[in-house]
């Protein structure tokens, strides 16, 4: 597909500009400040009840939402692929530090555990009395159908670091979120420092998918209401697009979603865009065949030919619908005879409306086909569709990889010859490859770059400084970063730790507000002593909400602890539990300073199993005051 600048994909104009950007007192984008003492495994303050669970969106319809596609701005064509030929930078970390230094930044002391994950900096023990309930089964538990994480106690990279890669993925997208989640937009900024516009549709897909892969990996310990946040913030705009391909990166993130919330919305909406991308087959063209790569019928790509045989063929196991498995069949064996070398097993980018093949090399093209092939054999048990991805598989490993210092890793270019959209695609290839790997590990010229990727990415592409990761994976580290380089980086690091092994756990306590839904709301890390990797800030607009979703082994009267900071004097909000407004509204007595935490809240009757509790401004009702919220804590009353 022609290679689309950063401002090509359709970002907008920020909103409000202070709106779920910052507090009423100055305040920088913030980057993860992480406290000095955070402790590996799981640390339950004996008195908290429940852990986090993913939520799925409220409503919710079948039909497909909006109109107009792109919101703005054209599509360019570049001349040719990036440049691939551009040598490696084989240094090791930008200052020279080993990579136990360089993984924690410069604010805690690194003599404590390498890594470690996001935890609890603050004492747990200021409430007493009760004993922790057991751990509630998330939405997600049970055998998944296929996806593109398996955590799990058996690892597919024996010796790996399971601790350490878990903490590194932990880490990367809690620095990513931080850095681009806007939440007066509830969307995902385009670069970081923010230029003003927003994120395009199919790089907010990317990173739907990437922060699916945290919440996964963690089993919704972290990120799980999050994924409602993301949806949420699509759902205000249109789920159409110009783009083929970007309507399919959105519905195998949906599908993703369904898988873990169980919840239908998500699914529906994936089978309409299916059915929309399946209506663009090309009947009429020179080369009649395939997939139209836009509605303008420009091209027929492998992301709009090989991405649709992922999801038809995950749809029908969801819907038990056949049909949509025999489209996925027709477009790869359609692809594979028009695309693929028979000899080299290349995969090239995309077919002109003349019926030229441009043979452009990308490791997102190989991947595609992989995960189509694996997909196509998970569905039907066909062999054939297996030796389809090694063999793509291993022309992948030789041409689109490079050596460096920390191992050997994959590659579209360096971090100037990797321009728009290509700052995305490894993570993409990096996706289908581990996938396959996973499926059958025998294959172990593939852990290398699996493994070497990885690594390099937190050694050679990371800015500790920033958290930001390079283009390139071999680095050097850039002080600006933009949504595609990022998640691309944070997919390949969780779904390397979920193949390392199963999610070690770490030190927060209760229901962390950064992990709940939030509505309009931003992510900061500032000001130390909060607990958990983030805080939820800028909070005083008119319906702006905080929903935990938190589970109880009884029904009976639990006492809530919200730890928050209010500098900015008495703060109220509504607090509506499971749907019902408490009266009186909650009072937040001032804090003097926002690196003053503290706790309060009210004793509220729960249901056995799920509930909600959500905070929100309501200006009408007398909310006031800007509020910094923490977490969420419950213990049984007397």
């Amino acid at each position: 597909m022609p290679i689309r600048g950063l401002d090509a994909r359709g970002q907008l104009p920020d909103g409000p500009a202070n709106l779920g950007r910052a507090r009423s007192a100055p305040a920088s984008r913030s980057r993860v400040l992480w406290a000095a003492a955070l402790l590996l495994g799981f640390a339950c303050s004996p008195e908290d009840v429940g852990q986090p669970i993913a939520t799925p969106p409220e409503g919710g319809s079948a039909g497909a939402g909006g109109q107009g596609g792109r919101e703005s701005g054209a599509e360019p064509e570049r001349d040719g692929p990036s440049d691939q030929s551009d040598s490696l930078a084989p240094d090791a970390t930008s200052d020279g530090r080993s990579v136990a230094d360089a993984s924690l930044g410069d604010t805690r002391d690194t003599s404590s555990v390498a890594d470690a994950s996001p935890g609890d900096a603050r004492d747990a023990s200021s409430v007493d009395g009760n004993t922790e309930a057991d751990s509630p089964e998330s939405p997600g538990d049970g055998a998944l159908e296929p996806s593109d994480i398996r955590s799990s106690d058996a690892t597919t990279v024996p010796g790996c670091d399971v601790v350490t890669s878990h903490a590194r993925a932990d880490r990367a997208l809690a620095d990513f979120l931080l850095g681009f989640w806007n939440g007066g937009n509830q969307y995902l900024d385009a670069a970081e420092p923010p230029n003003g516009q927003s994120t395009g549709y199919w790089t907010y897909a990317q990173a739907f998918d990437a922060l699916l892969d945290g919440v996964e990996r963690t089993g919704a310990r972290h990120f799980g209401g999050l994924v409602r946040s993301f949806y949420l913030g699509q759902e205000a705009r249109t789920w159409s697009s110009d783009y083929y391909d970007d309507e399919n990166w959105m519905a195998i993130t949906l599908m993703r979603a369904f898988e873990w919330t169980k919840d239908r919305a998500y699914l529906d909406r994936a089978v309409t865009l299916f059915q929309d991308i399946t209506s663009a087959w090309d009947s009429t063209s020179t080369r009649p065949g395939g997939i139209w790569w836009d509605r303008a019928h420009t091209q027929k790509a492998t992301a709009s030919n090989a991405g649709p045989v992922i999801t038809g063929a995950r749809l029908a196991s969801k819907t038990g619908d056949a049909t949509h498995l025999a489209f996925a069949r027709k477009a790869y064996d359609y692809w594979l005879a028009t695309m693929v070398d028979p000899t080299t097993h290349q995969v090239s980018d995309h077919i002109n409306p003349d019926g030229t093949i441009v043979r452009w090399q990308f490791t997102y093209n190989e991947g595609l086909m992989i995960g189509a092939a694996v997909e196509l054999y998970l569905a039907t048990g066909e062999a054939r569709y297996l030796s389809d991805a090694h063999a793509i598989a291993a022309a992948m490993i030789q041409n689109e990889t490079r050596p460096t210092a920390g191992g050997s890793i994959l590659f579209d270019g360096t971090n100037t010859g990797c321009a728009g959209d290509c700052a995305q695609f490894k993570g993409i290839g990096y996706r289908y490859l581990a996938a396959l790997f996973r499926l059958d590990p025998s294959h172990s010229e593939y852990r290398p770059v699996i493994e070497g990727s990885a690594a390099a990415l937190w050694t050679l592409a990371r800015n500790p400084n920033t958290g930001l990761f390079s283009i390139d994976w071999a680095g050097p580290p850039l002080p600006t970063a933009i949504t595609g380089q990022q998640s691309s980086a944070v997919m390949a690091l969780n779904l390397f730790a979920a193949l390392c092994g199963a999610y070690p756990g770490d030190a927060s306590v209760g229901y962390e507000a950064e992990d709940a839904l939030i509505d309009h709301v931003a992510l900061e890390a500032t000001h130390l002593g909060f607990s958990g990797w983030a805080y939820v800030a800028a909070w005083s607009g008119d319906r702006q909400a905080v929903e935990f979703t938190v589970q109880v082994p009884a029904a009976g009267n639990y006492r809530m602890h919200f730890d928050y900071a209010a500098a900015d004097g008495d703060a109220t909000r509504a607090v509506l539990v499971n749907g019902v407004a408490l009266s009186p509204r909650l009072l937040f007595p001032s804090t003097g300073s926002w690196d003053v935490w503290a706790e309060v809240g009210p004793t509220v009757a729960l249901a056995a199993g799920v509930n909600s509790i959500r905070v929100v401004y309501d200006a009408a009702g007398g909310s006031a005051r800007y509020l910094n919220l923490d977490r969420l804590r419950l213990s049984a009353a007397p």
